[in-house]
């Protein structure tokens, strides 16, 4: 039989043993061996014993045995090798000892994994077993030995669940760096937790600043909804932890004058208790709770441990909420760029309002939303949009009153918040909300650059409390809506403002037109008759008369000029002027023109004429083209003190286009006048406007004619060098 030795044993001294028998002595006699036998069975120090293999009746045990389980020798001479064991672990050894029989192992030795056995004060110990069947007086017998490997074992044991919570602990600190979903951090924390006390209950509450209380948020092993509805905002246990940030261990619950529910404690057979707190950068946000459904005594290294814990869970919280915090602004950042990008192109404040309730119902987690308008004429707030409650109830008259809530968020220019509006006396159609359920709410302002506008108001269905950061979010949408709504209606004052331009416009082109008509037929008349007299038709005339009919005629032209150029202005601006296109000979087109131009121009100016040859024909509206080539003259003539001007045509090289110029040697243009001469009514500056005269519309109504006619016009100057203007329409 063989005995393992113990750590413990390897520095015990021997024990005494005969010394060894030479061979030269021979075998001993069998009385000599038997007695060495008894020897060394009584005085081995581990214990042992000797039992009947088949009523399992102990023969025979040694002192260490009777030292060490605490029975006398007369004692255990009474009992069988059953009676050390718990009953239990009867039919386990019973199974064991018939299959060794069956298997009858070579030389009848064996060895077994530790048993557990029961000394005579109940004390429950683990013990190794090596056997070996021997022969007493006939019978056959077991011999057997105990090696004792409690301490062994507890040690094992000790460093397993050392090693264990080491494993927890980086397993959840692994969870903890990899996932900011606060429900799935928990869960998966009291799923190991678990393991280290199994069958135990794990709750977690977390401080709500609203409610000034623990709020039960998670628990393992236990009824959730019944232990929520029974832990409310009470006191108990746990605030003792939270309020001393300090471990709170209880061994029996039911006996603790702080337990506020001890009959929970009862009917969930909740015995034991610890508490931990949940504790970030010295805040304490919560309270780690683990109770036991036996009477357990929390050591110090699991109150160290569940501490540490605590520390990485409340780590995990406190990362979960920053980053709920931060996916929270960022959604609401994304819902004031959608509402924004939503609300600014619109100019109608009904389609403004109406697609405000649209982005917020689709963005926002509101039951319903109602909007308010100042109404500047009536002194008071209109019931404007509503979403997702009866508009015509909500605009009914009862449920508008003069002095109810949304004024009260109009004259503070403030955001209000309401518990209950069912309830609370400042809400004065308590009934329509009872009717929706509606029951909280929070009313901001619609302000725009410091004007308020009016009101919008967020109702939820349930009693709850609106964050600062949620209240300062809602005023910084309303904000948007205030400046949409600002800005429609403003569209809407300078739509009026226009349509009413447009209407005195057409009053002013209608007094034009028929001022104009009446002015050109007597103009018409003075310079037929000037020209009949200056004809000599009615007889003859000196040179002094000449000259007078003369300059009535060519100022009666410039008088006449201006009347057209009026008249085909707000032609042009009405867009009732249409094109006449028919062919027109170049030839006579220029002889006519030059005709016009045979009266003295009273300046030393020479007009050179280039004609195009007779035989051209263009396709053109020749009223308009000869409007735009005498404004064209007439303005060089005009800005020409002295010199030439010259008026020359030309059909383009390889091309369908005529090209018409007219140059001047006269005062010139600036680069910036050249980019402004087109534009209507423009002048040049005041010297030369009282100088030269005119109204600024010639340039302008060139410029539109030949774009009518399908061409465009260019011109080319320098101060004091004269300027050129190029006509080119097509053939």
């Amino acid at each position: 039989m063989k005995r393992i030795t113990t750590r413990g044993e390897k520095n015990k001294p021997p024990t005494e043993q005969a010394p060894p028998r030479k061979a030269k002595d021979g075998p001993r006699p069998p009385v000599e061996r038997a007695l060495q036998r008894e020897i060394l069975f009584e005085r081995h120090p581990l214990p042992m014993w000797v039992f009947d293999e088949k009523t399992l009746r102990i023969l025979a045990v040694n002192e260490a045995a009777v030292g060490h389980y605490g029975y006398t020798r007369e004692e255990f001479l009474s009992m069988s090798v059953q009676d050390i064991r718990p009953p239990e672990h009867v039919p386990a050894l019973l199974k064991y000892l018939h299959e060794q029989e069956q298997s009858k192992p070579p030389r009848g030795l064996g060895r077994t994994e530790p048993w557990v056995h029961r000394k005579k004060d109940g004390t429950l110990i683990d013990v190794e077993i090596s056997w070996s069947r021997i022969s007493l007086q006939g019978r056959s017998a077991i011999l057997a030995m105990a090696h004792d490997v409690t301490e062994r074992r507890k040690n094992q044991e000790q460093i397993e669940q050392h090693l264990d919570r080491l494993r927890i602990l980086h397993e959840i600190s692994a969870a903890v760096t990899t996932s900011l979903d606060l429900n799935t951090v928990l869960e998966f924390f009291l799923r190991k937790a678990n393991r280290l006390l199994p069958y135990s209950v794990f709750t977690i509450r977390l401080w709500n600043e609203k409610q000034q209380a623990l709020e039960p948020v998670i628990c393992r092993n236990l009824n959730e909804r019944e232990w929520k509805a029974q832990s409310g905002i009470s006191r108990g246990l746990t605030t003792v932890p939270f309020e001393t940030n300090e471990p709170l261990a209880i061994r029996r619950i039911d006996m603790d004058p702080r337990a506020s529910r001890p009959e929970f404690a009862r009917k969930q057979g909740l015995v034991s208790y610890l508490g931990v707190p949940l504790s970030v950068k010295g805040e304490v946000i919560g309270v780690l709770s683990t109770y036991t459904r036996e009477e357990h005594r929390f050591s110090g290294e699991e109150i160290e441990f569940f501490s540490t814990l605590a520390s990485q869970v409340a780590f995990a919280i406190h990362n979960a909420k920053i980053y709920e915090q931060a996916q929270q602004a960022l959604k609401r950042m994304h819902a004031l760029y959608e509402v924004n990008a939503a609300i600014t192109p619109l100019l109608e404040v009904g389609a403004v309002l109406d697609t405000l309730l649209k982005k917020a119902a689709e963005l926002l987690p509101y039951a319903t939303v109602t909007i308010r308008v100042f109404n500047k004429d009536t002194g008071k707030l209109d019931a404007a949009a509503c979403w997702n409650i009866d508009e015509e109830e909500w605009k009914s008259e009862e449920a508008n009153p003069p002095h109810g809530f949304a004024s009260a968020v109009f004259e503070t220019k403030a955001p209000i918040i309401i518990r209950n509006v069912q309830t609370d006396p400042i809400v004065q159609n308590h009934d329509l909300f009872r009717r929706h359920g509606l029951v909280s709410c929070v009313g901001v302002p619609l302000v725009s650059q410091e004007e308020i506008l009016g009101t919008i108001t967020f109702y939820t269905k349930e009693e709850r409390e609106f964050s600062a950061e949620e209240v300062e979010f809602l005023s910084t949408l309303a904000g948007l809506a205030g400046i949409a709504v600002q800005k429609s209606r403003l569209y809407q004052e300078i739509k009026k403002t226009a349509q009413e331009l447009q209407k005195a416009n057409r009053v002013k082109d209608e007094f034009l037109s028929v001022v104009s008509h009446e002015l050109r037929t007597p103009l018409n008349v003075v310079m037929g008759y000037a020209g009949i007299i200056k004809d000599k038709i009615f007889g003859e005339i000196n040179s002094q008369q000449h000259e007078a009919l003369g300059k009535i005629l060519a100022r009666t032209n410039d008088q006449l000029t201006l009347v057209n150029n009026i008249l085909y202005a707000t032609a042009l601006e009405s867009s009732d002027l249409q094109n006449k296109i028919f062919a027109v000979s170049m030839g006579d087109f220029f002889e006519q023109l030059k005709e016009a131009y045979q009266f003295p121009v009273g300046k030393e100016v020479t007009l050179n004429w280039n004609l195009p040859p007779r035989g051209l024909v263009v396709n053109t509206d020749p009223d308009k083209l000869k409007h735009v080539l005498q404004n064209l003259i007439d303005n060089a003539i005009k800005f020409t003190e002295k010199g030439s001007v010259t008026v020359s045509s030309r059909v383009r090289p390889g091309s369908r286009e005529l090209q018409i110029r007219v140059a001047d040697t006269g005062i010139g243009l600036t680069k910036e006048q050249m980019s402004l001469i087109f534009e209507k009514f423009y002048q040049l500056d005041g010297s030369q406007t009282r100088l030269y005269g005119g109204v600024g519309l010639g340039l302008y109504i060139v410029k539109r004619f030949t774009e009518m006619l399908g061409g465009n016009i260019e011109v080319e100057s320098a101060v004091g060098k004269g300027s050129t203007f190029t006509v080119t329409i097509p053939c």
